[in-house]
């Protein structure tokens, strides 16, 4: 998948972050090639380490705010 179109969003509708959660929403195109709509990272983390989980999400998703849904 080395194309331009995958480089552009690599397929991804939308990341949500929550405290204990981390899911990446595929679009209709990627959902067709992995058979799947969605992958999802349970996790525990101490405060500290969330919070610089949350500030290198916002910087990898920078240019692409309105994809990123953080939750308290």
């Amino acid at each position: 998948m080395d194309d331009e179109y995958w480089t552009e969003d690599a397929g991804i509708d939308f990341v949500t972050l929550s405290r204990d959660r981390f899911t990446v929403r595929f679009g209709s195109d990627t959902i067709a090639l992995l058979e799947c709509d969605e992958v999802a990272i349970t996790f525990s983390l101490e405060d500290a380490d969330f919070e610089r989980l949350r500030h290198v999400l916002q910087k990898i998703m920078r240019g692409y705010e309105n994809r990123l849904n953080l939750i308290d």
